[in-house]
C-alpha cells in the first residue's frame, strides 16, 4: 500500500529518498495520483487506476517542471478520458507521443543520466541553456523533423559546423534518452544529415613558437606552468586541471591518471620529461591542496583557463589556437623528429583502433618518453633555447 500524504511543495522537498527501488506515494487530494520516488532524486507523478480487473499505470511528468496542481489536473484529466469512453491503450499511447516539454525531459536526462555516466554534462547543460532555447518550453510531441532541420541550418550559418553539429546531437541524445524510459516514440532528430566535420590540423609551428613562450613569460605564474604542461605531456585539459599530487610518481617520471577520469575508461601513464619534473618539483614544495592547481573554487581546482588563454594569444598575435591545439603541437613535433604513430598515439593516450592513431601498440613507456624528450628539445631549439 502506498502511503497517502498531501502532494505539497514542502512535502515532496521533504520526502526521504529510498536506498534502493522506488518509494510510492498516493495524493490525498486526488483518487488516481501517485509518486513515485527514487534513489538519484528524480520524483515522477502517475495516473494509476484499475479497469476490468487490470491496473494501468500512465507517467504524468516530472515534480518539480510540473506542479502538484498541474499534475492534478493531469489526473483529472485522464479520468475524464476514461469515463468518456477513450480505451487505456488509446491515453497511453497519447502519453507516449508526449505531453512534457522538452525543458523537463532535457532536466531528467541531466539529472538522472548526464550526471552520473559523463563528466561532461556541465557543457551539455550549457549547450541546452544557449542553443536550444527555441525547443524549452515546446512539448515532445510538438516537435517535427523539419523544426530540427531548420534549427540546424540556422545554427550551421550563425555558430558553425561543429557547433550545430554538437547541439543537434545533444537534441538526439535527450530524445533516445526518453525513449528508453518508455516516455515516447518517435526521435524528430534521428535522420538529419550532420555536417560533414574537417578535421584540425592546427599546431603552434616553429614561426609562432617563439612568440608563443615570449608572451607564455608574461603570464601569472600557475598559467605558466599549466600551459608548459599542457604542451610537454600532451595532456587533455580536463585532466591536468584535476591533477593530483597523489596520481604523480617523480623518482619514477610517472603520472597516472585514473581511468575514471580519462576518456577512453582505461587508466593511463603519461612518462614525464625532466622540464615537467623540474615544474612539479618547485610547485610541489609550497603545495598546500591535494590539486597541482588549485583554486578557492567548489571543485578545488583551476576550471577555467580560457581567460588566461585568450590573454596569452593576444600577447604573442597568434590567432585561431585553441587550448587542445597544444597535444597536437606535441604530436607534430614528435613526428617532425621521426617518432612513428604507435608512439604518438600512446604519449597522447589515443584509444587502441581509433582514427587519430592509424598504428597502434602498448609500448615501454621509456620509449615514449624518448620521443617526447626529442620533440621538446626541437620545441626549446626553435625558441632559441636548449633544455
Amino acid at each position: 500500500m502506498a502511503e497517502k500524504i498531501n502532494f505539497g511543495k514542502r512535502i515532496i522537498e521533504a520526502l526521504t529518498l529510498p536506498i534502493e527501488g522506488r518509494t510510492r506515494y498516493h495524493d490525498t487530494g486526488s483518487r488516481y495520483l501517485y509518486l513515485d520516488v527514487f534513489p538519484s532524486g528524480r520524483k515522477t507523478f502517475l495516473f494509476v487506476r484499475k479497469i476490468e480487473g487490470h491496473t494501468n499505470f500512465y507517467k504524468i511528468g516530472n515534480y518539480p517542471e510540473m506542479t502538484p496542481y498541474q499534475a492534478r489536473e493531469r489526473a483529472d484529466k485522464r479520468s475524464q478520458e476514461l469515463a468518456s469512453g477513450k480505451t487505456p491503450q488509446e491515453i497511453k499511447a497519447e502519453s507516449k507521443r508526449g505531453g512534457n516539454t522538452f525543458s523537463a525531459v532535457f532536466k531528467d536526462y541531466l539529472e538522472n543520466y548526464l550526471k552520473e555516466k559523463t563528466r561532461g554534462w556541465k557543457e551539455c547543460e550549457r549547450v541546452f541553456d544557449i542553443y536550444l532555447k527555441p525547443l524549452h518550453c515546446r512539448c515532445l510531441s510538438d516537435i517535427m523533423p523539419d523544426d530540427i532541420k531548420k534549427l540546424h541550418r540556422d545554427l550551421t550559418q550563425e555558430r558553425g559546423q561543429f557547433m550545430a553539429n554538437r547541439v543537434i546531437r545533444l537534441v538526439r541524445s535527450t530524445y533516445n534518452y526518453t525513449i528508453s524510459e518508455g516516455q515516447f516514440i518517435l526521435n524528430p532528430a534521428a535522420k538529419l544529415k550532420f555536417n560533414k566535420e574537417p578535421s584540425r590540423k592546427r599546431f603552434i609551428d616553429k614561426t609562432e613558437m617563439k612568440r608563443f613562450f615570449e608572451a607564455l613569460d608574461t603570464l601569472d605564474p600557475d598559467w605558466q606552468d599549466f600551459f608548459r604542461l599542457a604542451l610537454f605531456t600532451g595532456a587533455r585539459r580536463s585532466n591536468l586541471q584535476s591533477m593530483k599530487w597523489k596520481d604523480i610518481e617523480l623518482e619514477r617520471q610517472i603520472w597516472t591518471i585514473p581511468a575514471a577520469e580519462f576518456k577512453t575508461d582505461e587508466e593511463m601513464q603519461v612518462p614525464l620529461i625532466d622540464l615537467v619534473i623540474e615544474i612539479l618539483e618547485r610547485r610541489q614544495v609550497k603545495a598546500k591542496s591535494k590539486f597541482v592547481f588549485p583554486s578557492f573554487g567548489k571543485a578545488g581546482h583551476i576550471t577555467e583557463p580560457k581567460g588566461a588563454w585568450k590573454r596569452l594569444l593576444k600577447k604573442a598575435g597568434i590567432a585561431d589556437l585553441r587550448i587542445h591545439d597544444l597535444r597536437r603541437t606535441l604530436g607534430s613535433f614528435q613526428t617532425m623528429t621521426g617518432a612513428n604513430t604507435a608512439t604518438v598515439g600512446q604519449s597522447l593516450g589515443h584509444k587502441p583502433g581509433s582514427p587519430a592513431t592509424a598504428v597502434y601498440a602498448r609500448l615501454d613507456l621509456d620509449t615514449v618518453r624518448k620521443s617526447v624528450k626529442k620533440a621538446t628539445t626541437a620545441i626549446m631549439k626553435a625558441i632559441g633555447k636548449n633544455d
